[in-house]
């Protein structure tokens, strides 16, 4: 973690007017998907080639001087280049107060290895959804990752329930929108508690809360990394009210961007 200067308010004035178009850029990726490899950097906002990387690499350094990003004390085995390990980032004490100037000062946080994983598989379908908008397969509306996304509702109970989605998507493929919550799967839930998630969105989207805000019921998209695990959350889902069950698809990751664009969700 940097955090070796204070950032003072003056001090914060003289980082904000440093800052380029393409900076300001970057700071807006990573406060709505909180955490992303140096790799997803560059694609969002660099490109592919060696050029990019240096780019890249120029404009996360100067970054992470000025305490606007920090690269995290974890990193991802397998990076996407080819390296033995990936590096990630997250905002650092400037960039969290640049981005929301009326939040309260804090320092950035050192989640743990498996959460970060998790925290890097949801920004990679952000990735893949901004690549296909540039190549012309779909727009991208709309995307919210943890925590905006969460939708906070009352039970039959009357007692207070938080759904946590990993991310809330809305793409337009043509005449027709997708409305989308997002489920990445990595593989580490039991079929019981996949059950269970799927129970929960269907309580909550029982209530219609949803519906009101936005005149469509919202698919529930689980995204996985392989075919054999596509089966596990598959069966796990089937297992909910028949009734409900035309609310749950599942891809794989690399299919996310055809799935988003060929649903049309009523």
């Amino acid at each position: 973690m940097t955090g070796h200067r204070i950032v003072t308010a003056s001090r914060l004035l003289r980082i904000d007017a440093r800052l380029t178009s393409a900076d300001r850029a970057l700071l807006e990726s990573l406060r709505k998907v909180r955490v992303a490899t140096a790799f997803q950097l560059q694609l969002l906002h660099h490109g592919s080639d060696e050029i990019a990387k240096h780019r890249r690499t120029r404009q996360l350094s100067r970054l992470s001087r000025l305490q606007v990003i920090v690269p995290l004390q974890r990193r991802l085995s397998g990076g996407a280049e080819g390296g033995a390990k990936a590096a990630v980032y997250s905002l650092d004490v400037a960039g969290l107060r640049l981005v929301d100037p009326s939040g309260t000062a804090r320092r950035p946080w050192q989640p743990s290895t498996p959460f970060v994983a998790h925290a890097v598989a949801v920004t990679q379908t952000y990735v893949d959804l901004v690549l296909a908008e540039r190549s012309g397969d779909l727009e991208l509306v709309h995307f919210d990752a943890e925590p905006k996304c969460w939708r906070r509702w009352v039970d039959d109970a009357g007692e207070r329930q938080t759904l946590k989605p990993d991310a809330d998507v809305i793409v337009n493929a043509g005449d027709w929108e997708t409305h989308a919550f997002l489920e990445v799967d990595l593989g580490t839930e039991s079929r019981p508690r996949l059950t269970r998630m799927a129970q929960e969105y269907v309580d909550f989207l029982r209530t219609g809360v949803e519906q009101e805000h936005r005149d469509v019921t919202p698919k529930v998209l689980f995204v996985v990394m392989s075919e054999r695990r596509r089966e596990v959350v598959r069966d796990a889902v089937d297992r909910v009210d028949p009734a409900h069950r035309h609310l749950f698809d599942v891809c794989l990751a690399n299919d996310i961007a055809r799935v988003l664009a060929d649903e049309v969700i009523e």
